[in-house]
């Protein structure tokens, strides 16, 4: 499978801005990291972070994007500060939104508010993609870059947001590692972000943040809890 990433933005367009970051810069953080987490599990390229794709096309430059089976453009929202949540936007021809869905559901394990899938037929990117190279494409809202409380999240689950975009694409294709490109023997999940992460893939956990939280301090007190669920996910 191939896919292509677009980080939003950039090229002198800094995007949204709030609590001191800029979404160009966010975007490209965000796309250079589920880069990484699908390269045993497609062909995964990554638009040019030094271009903005939406200025791009609108020059009248062409992309090949008939090359792609899926593309997905990464954006960080904005409001008024008071909104909050991950939304992702599909155009309003696209047949399924499973993928989308997997994504939001991920998204919600770390606490984003769980804004839906929005059907749209307004923008350039999407409409080139769909419309005119007939390939899938997605524009994922990560979070409101100028609410407090979705960008405090964010920071502090970082890792948690980009494995759970990825693992959202994975598991809504059902890919699989590449027998070419096996994924390297992983290195010990030791945070406890990462083991509370591990461990929602397998049971339902309603307040990841508590339990991000719980785990910390029985790591730092040296409780047998830590390392019995250390234990577990790293088996």
């Amino acid at each position: 499978m191939k896919i292509l990433l677009i980080a939003g933005h950039g090229q002198g367009d800094p995007g949204a801005v709030g609590n001191g970051f800029s979404e160009a810069d966010l975007t490209r953080e965000t796309v250079t990291a589920i880069s990484k987490n699908l390269e045993n599990y497609a062909e995964v390229d990554v638009f040019d972070f030094g271009k903005n794709m939406y200025q791009y096309l609108k020059d009248g430059n062409t992309y090949p994007f008939n090359n792609y089976d899926y593309v997905l453009e990464v954006h960080f929202n904005a409001f008024n500060g008071s909104a909050y949540g991950t939304e992702v936007l599909v155009h309003q021809n696209e047949a399924s939104v499973s993928v989308e869905e997997k994504i939001l559901e991920n998204m919600a394990l770390l606490g984003f508010v769980k804004r839906g899938v929005k059907k749209r037929s307004d923008l350039l990117v999407m409409n080139t993609v769909k419309k005119i190279y007939g390939v899938s494409h997605a524009l994922l809202e990560v979070c409101f870059i100028d609410n407090k409380g979705d960008m405090e999240r964010y920071q502090a689950n970082k890792e948690g947001v980009f494995k759970a975009i990825a693992e959202g694409i994975k598991s809504g294709f059902g890919l699989v590692p590449s027998e070419e490109n096996p994924p390297q023997d992983r290195a010990p999940l030791v945070s406890a972000n990462d083991i509370v992460w591990e461990l929602s893939q397998w049971i339902e956990i309603t307040d990841v943040a508590g339990a991000v939280e719980a785990l910390d301090k029985a790591k730092n007190e040296e409780s047998p809890l830590y390392w019995m669920l250390y234990k577990i996910v790293n088996r």
